[in-house]
């Protein structure tokens, strides 16, 4: 069994012998990961103590809820916080982890009031009962995966999209549901803390829930969990906690969870323009670097045009916003390529600001920028050229682009200037750090850096 620095399991031996009987696959398609032992210690720094908790709601059981309890981990944590687990309703949709629950457990007998409810929390019934906490490690399935996965396939599947059409939209995740339901369940005061994905904090997909938590309450923290251990899920969390506002403020349309504790929509949280107000046009480079492979030179030539990559901007850090060569015998060092072999394939707006996408380990992000210009080293004498007389230039998928607005070339570069210097300053890293959940960044997540340009983060090496 594995165990924490300080020698205990980092499971409950039931959890650990229930989870080794469990079937992998169907483990993996209901997205069962058990929450261990460090992660719940997190948990409970934001759970409130019993006696404090909103009294309106805390004299009626049951007052809590875990919609996903499974052999009742995070039940712990709340009752090292002076939670009764006879003031729990606990969901638990697999009949083997429900049976472990109720042995673990001092619950009453099952049915509508406190107890084991063997259900699938998102379909069941609202009775009206709001409660004064909630803690939940909700499952984790992609809904892309919805044909093998018996909890969104089939008819299973499309009630949960009728029943939660906003949370589970585009490319989500059955947590999505999970979270934006738990918010729903609070009562004025009531507090949530949810582990979750990290990347629910930045990314496109999370984005209508964060809009919805951030209309009903306040964000408490975010506290970056980091890898999901022992239980074989590779994914970073966050410990997100909520507390429920009394009357919402105005809906915030657009927002990231910082390490402060704030949905951030910089210009209206903070009070702040964005790089979004420049009104720069962003994307990520189309050219994916495996597929054209075999149509890439390695050196520059007559015909050839420069194809970003990642590669230029993060080994090493580039330098005075220029890019930086790829090393030969570097994996990737082919980088020219012929435009009939990339007619598609939308060529970059000179000039740009590139990012990379990679950042590096999570909680230690940094971004890495360049200027692109014209008289680019890397550009040839040779290079193709458009009707405007630029330098057609492509950027491969692991690369983000910022392009000017419309204007005279003067004022498209001085654009460009006020967007690196944006983007290579120290706050744009501090922003970074505070929204990163994964080791990628987004378009939205840079767009909505402060508009500060102080100077190059230290740590970033380009200067403008």
């Amino acid at each position: 069994m594995t165990r924490r620095a300080d020698g205990r399991p980092q499971l409950a031996p039931e959890t650990a012998l229930a989870a080794a009987a469990l079937d992998p696959q169907r483990r993996a398609r209901l997205g069962q990961f058990f929450t261990p032992r460090r992660i719940q210690d997190i948990v409970s720094r934001y759970i409130p103590p019993f006696d404090i908790a909103p009294a309106g709601a805390r004299h009626v059981f049951p007052c809590a809820l875990e919609p996903a309890a499974g052999t009742g981990e995070l039940l712990g944590a709340a009752e090292r916080r002076g939670w009764p687990s006879e003031a729990f309703r606990a969901y638990e949709i697999d009949p083997p982890l429900a049976a472990v629950l109720r042995r673990r457990a001092t619950f009453p007998a099952g049915g509508p009031g406190p107890g084991v409810v063997e259900a699938d929390f998102l379909l069941a019934p609202d009775d009206g009962r709001r409660y004064a906490l909630v803690v939940a490690n909700p499952p984790y399935v992609e809904t892309r995966l919805a044909l093998p996965s018996p909890r969104l396939g089939g008819a299973q599947g499309d009630e949960y999209r009728r029943a939660y059409p906003a949370a589970l939209a585009g490319r989500s995740n059955l947590y999505h549901a999970f979270a934006w339901r738990c918010v729903d369940l609070l009562a004025p005061g009531g507090i949530a803390v949810l582990v979750l994905p990290a990347g629910v904090r930045a990314n496109a997909a999370g984005r209508a829930f964060r809009a919805h938590a951030a209309e009903l309450c306040d964000v408490l923290a975010a506290d970056s969990g980091g890898r999901f251990d022992p239980d074989g899920a590779n994914v970073d969390v966050v410990v997100l906690a909520l507390r429920r506002l009394a009357s919402p403020p105005p809906p915030v349309p657009r927002g990231h969870v910082t390490a402060a504790g704030a949905f951030v929509e910089a210009a209206a949280q903070r009070g702040g323009a964005t790089i979004r107000s420049l009104g720069v046009a962003a994307r990520t480079g189309p050219l994916v670097w495996n597929q054209h492979r075999a149509a890439l030179a390695a050196a520059p030539a007559p015909g050839l045009a420069l194809v970003v990559l990642g590669a230029n901007l993060i080994s090493p850090p580039a330098v005075d916003g220029r890019l930086v060569p790829v090393a030969r015998g570097h994996a990737r060092e082919r980088q020219y390529v012929r435009l009939t072999d990339v007619a598609r394939v939308r060529p970059l707006r000179l000039p740009c600001v590139l990012a990379a996408r990679t950042t590096g380990a999570a909680r230690a992000a940094r971004l890495a920028v360049a200027l692109l210009q014209a008289d680019d080293p890397l550009i040839s004498a040779g290079q193709p050229r458009g009707e405007d007389g630029a330098p057609i230039v492509v950027a491969e998928n692991h690369v983000l682009a910022f392009e000017p607005g419309d204007g005279d070339p003067a004022a498209r570069l001085a654009q460009a200037r006020r967007l690196f210097a944006a983007l290579a300053s120290p706050a744009a890293a501090a922003h970074l750090r505070a929204v990163a959940g994964s080791l990628t960044t987004t378009a939205d997540m840079l767009l909505d850096c402060p508009l500060e340009e102080n100077g190059p983060a230290e740590e970033n090496g380009p200067a403008g």
